[in-house]
């Protein structure tokens, strides 16, 4: 069974193979044995499109999200006997079981309090567990270029103009990017984390950061609307490996989780 879309290519998404790639090595290095045996939580998982990548490589995964649409989406379009998709009121209380991973790909910036959904992850995460985390520059390349887009766009003969440019450059539109990671029209970034910043919440909730890989720089916006992985996208991962993280467009990270029997095993005896 496999995705029922035809229309529906994931791989338009900028810097989304290389993403797909580093969240399935890191969970391969992590965890000595087959798929099959290795849970994955996937939250906001909107469509489902990481969801069902993970999940095709043999791996039991849940994808869950608050948005109801993206939840029917995801449900009616992705069909693997090892995937399921659940809606969650947000505190995934309503969620059974525990993980060996937790995947957040692209959610942390979309929320006013990031900790309250890292503390309820743990909750969901076995020991030795793995939390593989994705987010925006929210000083980067591309985030500033949306803010300038989104500023520019209040004339309107600009917001015609740039249109007849992005389709141009193949550059995905708002419809095209929101089909492709979510149903829900709710997309605002309302953090906008620098490296450090991203960093001090995930330790601060327990996790212990192991890697981090530069998403990519730019150029991989370009020509996404007439092709899937481009010699341009190639080459924009390729030189972000080489690029400071402050000047990417994003950052993966692998972390593990820390239980408080861990953090008291480090603490100084008295």
């Amino acid at each position: 069974m496999q995705n029922k879309l035809n229309d529906f290519d994931y791989e338009k998404l900028p810097g989304i193979n290389k993403k797909i790639d580093f969240l399935l090595k890191e969970i391969g290095l992590n965890f000595d044995c087959s798929p099959e045996k290795v849970s994955v939580l996937d939250v906001g998982c909107g469509n489902g499109g990481i969801s069902f990548a993970i999940a095709n490589r043999g791996y039991k995964v849940v994808g869950v999200d608050v948005d109801e649409a993206s939840i029917n989406f995801a449900k009616s379009n992705w069909e693997l006997p090892n995937l399921k998709i659940l809606i969650t009121r947000g505190d995934l209380s309503e969620i059974e079981g525990q993980y060996d991973v937790a995947i957040l790909s692209e959610v942390l910036e979309h929320l006013n309090n990031p900790v309250q959904l890292l503390q309820s992850i743990r909750k969901k995460l076995k020991n030795n567990s793995l939390l593989l985390v994705t987010v925006p520059n929210g000083y980067g390349p591309r985030e500033v270029l949306g803010r300038l887009e989104k500023a520019l766009r209040k004339n309107r003969k600009v917001d015609i103009v740039l249109d007849r440019v992005k389709k141009f450059f193949g550059i995905l539109g708002f419809e095209e990017k929101r089909v492709l990671y979510t149903s829900s029209y709710s997309t605002e970034h309302v953090q906008k984390f620098t490296y450090h910043k991203i960093k001090k919440i995930l330790q601060s909730s327990g996790f212990e950061i192991i890697k981090k890989v530069n998403s990519f720089f730019i150029f991989s916006i370009f020509l996404k609307m007439r092709k899937k992985y481009t010699f341009i996208e190639k080459f924009d991962c390729w030189i972000a490996d080489f690029l400071p993280a402050f000047i990417v467009s994003g950052w993966y990270i692998a972390c593990l989780f820390i239980t408080l029997c861990e953090i008291y095993e480090d603490l100084p005896i008295a």
